[in-house]
């Protein structure tokens, strides 16, 4: 991120002008950091930060931190970026945004600690060619009905990228969904996504859980899945479209233990990079996830502390 970069001080909640969010991120090489707490809306086409080596650090502001609304957030083909304890709620402009889009090659990032809900599309699609990321210790939930509410898809070519420690609730699919249907991925490494020691709770039509689509081999390991049985249609924890294939392993159903579903496939790993499994278990996990998930500055807010107190009243 922008470690050994100046900081950059954003002192108001204004859309625009001098000391806004949108100012601190109309260049790179730079720690951006927040003087005030509240709610920032983004109007016009959204956030376009410019350059690289960035971070946005939510958890500098005061009180009960930064939430942003009305529009996305849009890293395009940026690199060696970090963000980290933000709230996205009702990202609506335009009519199908997701609350934040990693796209056009964007690579080498992090997402921690981030809370998604409300926009009128997903809660983080990373798409065209982006790759070399990291998805950790965030809550992406529900979405706007009118649009399937669809979670975070990795998409169009996009490879290696890790969820992990995260809670996806109460979509509709893409929870997450490595790769798409309609463009088969060519990729420049076999290992498209690891998806591992998350927390997926109640898809609202009982679909899918995790989904593998287009050209794409995925890691699924102990995590812990809760699909509801009030639903008509497919009810699957781990699934994979024709050309897509998943190595699945460890994985908890609430509904009825381990799951069954496993391919006859070995782990991959990214070259270099050992992959070590914090918890033992897929329950495990799930408990972490409940304790540390999400942005946590000034505590959770209404909406997350909602969803983490019902899914701890149903019981993992």
């Amino acid at each position: 991120g922008g470690a050994g970069y100046p900081t950059v001080h954003v002192t108001n909640l204004k859309d625009s002008g001098t000391g806004s969010l949108r100012a601190a991120l109309s260049a790179g090489n730079r720690t951006i950091v927040f003087d005030v707490s509240g709610t920032i809306y983004v109007g016009g086409s959204g956030l376009y930060p410019v350059g690289s080596n960035i971070t946005l650090d939510g958890s500098t502001a005061p009180g009960s931190g930064i939430t942003l609304t009305g529009g996305p957030l849009y890293w395009n083909g940026n690199s060696n970026f970090i963000v980290r304890q933000l709230r996205f709620r009702n990202q609506t402009l335009p009519a199908t945004a997701d609350s934040m889009t990693i796209k056009y090659g964007a690579h080498h990032f992090i997402v921690d600690h981030v809370s998604f809900s409300g926009a009128s599309d997903g809660s983080l699609d990373i798409t065209e060619g982006s790759h070399d990321g990291t998805v950790q210790w965030s809550m992406l939930g529900t979405q706007d009905p009118a649009h399937e509410e669809h979670v975070s898809e990795v998409g169009i070519s996009s490879n290696r990228i890790t969820y992990h420690h995260n809670l996806f609730w109460e979509g509709v699919q893409r929870h997450p969904q490595i790769g798409d249907g309609d463009h088969p991925d060519g990729l420049s490494h076999p290992l498209s996504g690891d998806v591992r020691s998350n927390l997926i709770w109640a898809p609202v039509q009982g679909l899918f859980g995790f989904t593998g689509a287009g050209q794409t081999t995925s890691n699924v390991v102990r995590n812990y899945f809760y699909m509801r049985s009030d639903h008509t249609g497919f009810n699957y924890d781990v699934h994979t479209e024709t050309g897509a294939t998943a190595y699945s392993s460890g994985n908890y159903d609430r509904r009825g233990g381990s799951t069954a579903t496993s391919f006859p496939m070995s782990e991959m790993s990214v070259p270099s990079y050992a992959v070590v499994t914090m918890e033992a278990t897929a329950k495990l996990a799930a408990q972490a996830v409940l304790d540390g998930a999400g942005s946590r500055v000034g505590g959770l807010d209404s909406i997350d502390q909602a969803k983490i107190n019902a899914i701890k009243a149903a019981g993992l």
